[in-house]
């Protein structure tokens, strides 16, 4: 998927230097989304159809919300993609009883690979138990913990480093590093109120578009592509390559423009998320938190920036526990 976006946004048309291609991409790909959505992705038209059949549905439609450049993530193509996978193969072998553990250890395996690194199992833990709604026994965690080693223990092997790049951390505990915690904590707070009042925005204007998708996936690219041109390359898609520049580039950057980048993705996310693309909004939230400890780099390297992306993560989820907007995955 990522070397697909690659090959056709930065090497075929190379938006990085010729930002004007943003426009067509965005809005000719969303037509292609919108398109692929009504006719191979329409719910009641699949609630018949083999597993296999919605498999392949959600992950083609899934594919081409990303591929036009929706500021959202894959985790809510893959989870559910995953549960299907778990149906398929407990059918296939015959085991439906197991269908539901098979999805479970899926999900956590899929987010053990995209982090390259056990703590994700424990998000995807998290997100699969939103989805899904079942509570676990011993024995399901022991095939999740399990799940978990063998997949990290499989990247290694593979030599593949995940799909999200963190900068190096200080593991220093420090006075600095408390008050940081703190701050970042209630910024996730903060940007959490912003996506919700953005998202009851976009909201209703979805409903006033939904009627004929054809407007509809005009006025959805083309208002994502004014917040790309706006926010600059860095609040592009889901924003995991983007990580490391925006900590590599944060001095040049400066306070401002940084707040800027941050301000402009919740908001790119939020639209993607109310308009109808397909796509999570945690993986973009760890960009914006990125963006929002990166500033602090600027001043001080005395914390521990991994943990800091993390506290704003919770920080934003805690802001979100009645609402569930993070955590409904569409």
């Amino acid at each position: 998927m990522v070397e697909a976006i690659d090959l056709v946004w930065l090497d075929f048309l190379d938006t990085s230097d010729n930002r004007i291609m943003v426009i067509p991409l965005t809005i000719g790909l969303g037509f292609i989304f919108f398109a692929a959505q009504r006719y191979l992705g329409n719910a009641k038209n699949l609630r018949s159809k083999p597993a296999i059949v919605k498999l392949a549905s959600i992950l083609v439609v899934g594919f081409f919300s990303l591929f036009a450049g929706a500021s959202l993530g894959p985790e809510a193509v893959l989870i559910p993609a995953s549960i299907v996978s778990g149906l398929l193969v407990s059918n296939i072998f015959k085991i439906k009883k197991q269908a539901s553990i098979l999805s479970l250890v899926g999900i956590v395996a899929l987010f053990v690979a995209f982090f390259n690194s056990i703590a994700g199992g424990l998000l995807g833990l998290y997100f699969a138990q939103k989805q899904k709604s079942q509570k676990l026994n011993y024995y399901n965690y022991i095939l999740v913990a399990v799940s978990s080693v063998v997949a990290y223990i499989t990247l290694g092997v593979l030599s593949h480093s995940g799909s999200f790049e963190f900068p190096e951390a200080n593991s220093t505990f420090t006075l600095t590093m408390v008050l940081l915690t703190i701050i970042f904590f209630l910024s996730g707070l903060l940007y959490q109120k912003i996506l919700k009042f953005s998202v009851a925005i976009f909201s209703v204007i979805n409903k006033k578009l939904s009627r004929i998708w054809l407007r509809h996936a005009l006025v959805a690219g083309g208002i994502l592509c004014l917040l790309f041109l706006l926010g600059g390359e860095l609040v592009q898609f889901t924003g995991n390559e983007s990580i490391v520049p925006v900590f590599e580039q944060a001095k040049d950057l400066g306070l401002l423009t940084l707040l800027w980048v941050s301000l402009v993705k919740v908001v790119a996310i939020a639209w993607s998320h109310s308009l109808g693309y397909r796509g999570g909004l945690i993986f973009p939230l760890i960009f914006v938190a990125s963006a929002v400890v990166s500033i602090a780099t600027i001043y001080t390297t005395n914390f521990n920036v991994v943990i800091s992306i993390f506290v704003f993560l919770a920080g934003a989820l805690f802001a979100d526990r009645n609402t569930k907007i993070i955590t409904t995955e569409e």
